[in-house]
Formats: structure tokens, sequence, C-alpha cells
């Protein structure tokens, strides 16, 4: 552990007789450059490199070539304002944790040596880490101009995420939410803890074969939710869901074959006088 000092330079080769090393700590230093050969001699770096608070601005693509068997990388609060700027982390398959917030990350910047160039943030930029269970975007720039569909969907490769934190965004945030922009996302437990207000969902058009009835235990005001044109079996995440607000439910062009008395026994709606009495509408 050397964080919190002021170092701003380690020279290629510093750590070559340090293979033993699996956790190294450099956080909270002066850092800007990432050479091809700073981490050469880390070959048993497995747990953390952690890189928080310096002012690291540019990666070299091989920075991390050696480090195979590192699960987490933390770059927080750091200068690596371009997507060109993360490629030697994007490439690593070992990857299990991506810590990449407070970096003012943004949708179209990508510096290159003709400029700067718009590029999307797009699908492509993960698709060497397609191991990740953790990825960390907090409070960047990461935005869109419109909610129509997206061509390369951004975490298409992401297939073992578990956790992914977007919040936050910087400048007009994610005003617009693409249709498509989870695409990819097969497991995310705890995809809606920090949208309680939700009250319509529309998940169609996935590959969804099943839900688990706690993807909804934190957006108790849903009104609506469209399930329309997935693959799913059952409606069994209807027990105990916490939705007895739901007033729209659609969930054609599925493969669901049984519908018991126990999927819909929680819709527990409350008592209105008759003229005001809540309708349920379902179709499938």
């Amino acid at each position: 552990n050397i964080s919190q000092n002021n170092i701003h330079k380690i020279e290629d080769g510093a750590f070559i007789h340090t293979s033993h090393l699996e956790f190294l700590n450099l956080s909270v230093n002066q850092l800007q450059f990432l050479s091809s050969s700073m981490f050469d001699g880390l070959m048993n770096l497995t747990y953390h490199l952690l890189l928080a608070r310096n002012k690291i601005y540019r990666i070299n693509p091989s920075a991390f070539a050696n480090l195979e068997n590192l699960k987490v990388i933390d770059l927080s609060s750091n200068k690596l304002y371009t997507l060109n700027a993360m490629h030697a982390v994007f490439n690593m398959g070992s990857l299990r944790e991506l810590h990449i917030k407070d970096n003012a990350i943004c949708r179209f910047l990508s510096l290159d040596i003709t400029g700067l160039v718009k590029k999307t943030f797009r699908a492509d930029f993960f698709q060497g880490a397609s191991s990740l269970a953790d990825l960390d975007l907090f409070n960047n720039y990461i935005s869109y101009e419109s909610s129509k569909m997206l061509a390369n969907p951004p975490f298409k490769f992401l297939r073992s995420l578990k956790k992914l934190a977007i919040n936050s965004q910087g400048g007009n945030g994610l005003k617009y939410f693409p249709a498509n922009f989870l695409d990819g996302l097969e497991s995310i437990p705890e995809t809606f803890t920090l949208t309680p207000t939700f009250q319509e969902l529309d998940l169609s058009n996935n590959k969804l074969s099943s839900l688990n009835n706690s993807l909804f235990h934190s957006i108790s005001k849903l009104k609506q939710l469209h399930l329309n044109r997935n693959g799913l079996k059952s409606l069994n995440f209807f027990l105990n869901a916490n939705l007895s607000r739901l007033t729209l439910f659609r969930a054609t062009e599925n493969d669901i074959d049984v519908i018991t008395e126990e999927q819909f026994q929680h819709f527990t709606f409350p008592s209105f006088p008759r003229s005001q009495a809540k309708q349920f509408h379902l179709y499938m």
C-alpha cells in the first residue's frame, strides 16, 4: 500500500522483482500516464489494483497486458475523459469489477491523433471484458439525444454483469434512455434500486425467459408493465413481487402455458367506491 503520497511517475520495470504481489494500492497520488511496462512483473496481481484519485488521463493500450489474473481495477476520480483512454481496461478478460466513476467520460468524445471525433458509447468498447460482473459508471457525462433504438447497445457483450451503477450523469444526464440501452444484461439483481418512483416499465422485445420477483421489490409504485415478445415460460415472478398498484400488464407473444391462482393472489387492491373502482387490464 503506497497510497496517499506524491508519486507522479513510476519507471518502467519498477515492479519487476515483486512478482509475489497480489494487491497494489496506488490511490491518491499524482500519476498522469500509465505506460506499457509500468506493471511488468506483477503477473500474480490478482485481487485489486487501486488507482483512484490520481490525475490519470492516458493509458497505454498495453498497460495491463501482463495482468492476466487481475479481477478488480479502480480508476475512479481521474481524468479519463474519452473512451479511447479506456481501451486497455476493456480488453482485460479476467476482470470482474471495474470502477470508473467520476471521470467525466462522455457519450461521444473520443480523442485520437486526428483530434476530437464523435463516437457513440457502444458495445465494442466492452467486447474484451465479457467477464465483468460489476461496472461502476457513476458520475460521468454519458447521455443520448433521443430514446431511439441503438445500433450497438453499450452492454451487449456484458452477459455476466450482476451490478451496474450509471446514476448521477452530469450535463443533461440520461434524459433520454434508449429503448434497448440495457440489451445484453441477463442478470442485474439490483437494477431498479435507485428508481423507486417508476410507474411504467417496458421490457418488451428481449429474450427474457424468466424473471426473479425480487427485481420488482424496489419499484412498488409501478402501474404499467410491458413484457411482450420475450421468451417467458411462466408468471411465477408475480409471487410476492410487490406490484399491488399495477393496473396494466401486457405479456403477448411469450411461451406461457399455465396461469395459476397463486400468481395473482398478491394483487390486493384498495377498496374504492363503485364509481371509482380500480381497473386491472391484462393482455396476453
